[in-house]
């Protein structure tokens, strides 16, 4: 007998949050494996007549600090800092005071987050649904915080057994940005919301380790992973020459190619890597282009705008290798870009850099053959000079990836472990 779970995900695609990727997998392969899933999601322009699986749009009157702005009589699509006449120095410095202050006073405003708006219309639904049809379970995707809080009414109204997936941290996440006092007010909001949440579920180990200890709950691991119709298929050659590529997002000080730069820019003063190149695809920001330069690398690295997915995949399928980039500060060594799975389904090796033995990232390229990580400035210039010299005499970068534990990271895969998690849920509810 198939069962029925009510997935409740503000990111739902076609949203290009690569939040999206983790629900769109889960829509597409939980129904292998005994579950129906219905997804209540947040409204959106290009949403198709066709959807993956029965998809429910809770009116998304939108962003709270948009809102604001038009209250405030604002362009919503200029930002309060610019509008309030910070100049543009100050609001591009990641770390600079005036973007910290502004922070901390959006933060008495935007709480818990920009969603809680659609919230009040997704709870509305939510309740609709379960009111009219028998479902077995709810699944939780967050963040946003309002998710958690929008399940947990929903929880409580019913009576439905609740699984409460965490793709990123709440109070606990890496990037919280809204200072001290804010943090101790919403942690006491993320215990009185999560006490309702019978399962909970995260994307890593040590994500795991601070979610339990946080709410005195097991928590189990479900990495995120990649669509298998996106593996490469067998026999594609690599473009000729000795090609990097990145694609993706840049963070200055915290997750940028900055090591790489300088052991390639100390590589080539030495005579090496005559002929390798670096393609970096994104929206590159104006420092990444001063520091190919500052390094003497503006010859043979190649900042390209923003392309379509498509084309990416494409490219990174035809790259000699593919960089990853880990975040710098050791203290998230949980965070897994979601990039690395993208790059497993391409079938080229993986360059990791900033990533320490331990590591998630440096965990999973071990596990999977997909690759190198590099924890430090010594060690990525031996891994450049032997990929180079492979690249030479053999014709192509020597690697061995393992098929079978690269599809332990597969969409199927993820939704698998996501079937038996609902499964014991509702044997321990019964």
């Amino acid at each position: 007998m198939t069962r029925r779970v009510l997935i409740v995900s503000y990111f739902f695609p076609p949203h290009p949050s690569v939040a999206s990727l983790r629900l769109r997998g889960l829509a597409r392969y939980l129904g292998e494996f005994g579950w129906e899933p219905v997804v209540l999601t947040a409204t959106h322009p290009q949403a198709p007549r066709q959807e993956p699986c029965r998809v429910v749009r809770a009116h998304d009157p939108g962003e709270l600090s948009v809102l604001l702005k038009q209250r405030l009589g604002l362009a919503r699509d200029r930002s309060f800092q610019e509008q309030l006449g910070v100049p543009e120095s100050l609001r591009s410095r990641r770390r600079s005071w005036a973007k910290r202050l502004f922070l901390r006073a959006k933060g008495l405003v935007i709480y818990p987050d920009d969603m809680r708006p659609w919230g009040g219309y997704a709870k509305q639904a939510g309740e609709e649904l379960l009111a009219r049809e028998r479902f077995d379970a709810i699944l939780s995707s967050s963040g946003p915080a309002t998710v958690n809080r929008v399940a947990r009414h929903l929880r409580e109204r019913t009576r439905t057994p609740w699984l409460a997936d965490f793709r990123d941290l709440w109070t606990q996440k890496h990037d919280y940005a809204h200072g001290g006092l804010r943090r101790r007010i919403e942690r006491r909001l993320e215990l009185k919301t999560l006490a309702g949440a019978d399962r909970l579920v995260t994307v890593s180990g040590p994500l795991a380790e601070q979610l339990a200890q946080l709410h005195r709950k097991p928590v189990e691991v479900i990495p995120n992973g990649f669509d298998p119709d996106e593996l490469a298929p067998p026999g594609i050659e690599p473009a000729p020459g000795f090609r990097i590529l990145y694609s993706g997002s840049l963070y200055q000080g915290a997750m940028d190619p900055l090591p790489l730069l300088r052991a390639w820019g100390r590589l080539r003063a030495q005579g090496g890597l005559r002929d390798a190149r670096l393609d970096v695809y994104g929206d590159a920001p104006p420092w990444l282009g001063h520091d190919v330069v500052r390094h003497g690398l503006g010859d043979v690295v190649t900042l390209h705008n923003r392309v379509s997915r498509a084309e990416v995949l494409e490219l990174q399928r035809r790259a000699r290798m593919l960089l990853l980039l880990g975040w710098r500060d050791r203290s998230q060594r949980g965070i897994t870009t979601g990039k690395v799975f993208e790059y497993l389904a391409a079938g080229r090796p993986i360059l990791a850099i900033d990533c320490a033995r331990g590591d998630t990232i440096d965990a999973l390229l071990r596990e999977t053959g997909a690759g190198w990580s590099c924890a430090d400035e010594g060690e990525l210039e031996r891994r450049l000079l032997t990929a180079y010299g492979e690249w030479g005499t053999l014709g192509d970068v020597q690697w061995s990836p393992q098929p079978a534990a690269i599809d332990g990271y597969s969409h199927r895969s993820m939704a698998r472990r996501f079937a038996a998690e609902l499964d014991q849920l509702v044997l321990s509810s019964s």
